[in-house]
């Protein structure tokens, strides 16, 4: 089994100011400064969260490639 340390450092991940680690793997060059859309590889080691967040301008998807069971928590438009 890989470690953490050794994926953050192969694949090059930063903090992310949310919580967990990152790397920008694909920016679409229109859009602006945004982009249409991105993808980044993103980990979280045992312990660490992911701050809330609300996303308005854009749809999140999350893939789940190995380690422990994720939950996520999401609520509609208005409702929180």
């Amino acid at each position: 089994m890989t470690s953490s340390a050794e994926i953050i450092a192969a694949l090059g991940l930063k903090l992310h100011p949310e919580g967990g680690w990152y790397a920008e793997t694909f920016r679409d060059g229109d859009g602006g400064a945004r982009g249409h859309s991105t993808a980044i590889y993103f980990l979280l080691e045992q312990h660490q969260v992911s701050a809330w967040h609300r996303v308005k301008d854009a749809t999140e998807v999350w893939h789940f490639h190995a380690g422990a069971p994720l939950a996520l928590a999401m609520w509609e438009e208005g409702s929180a």
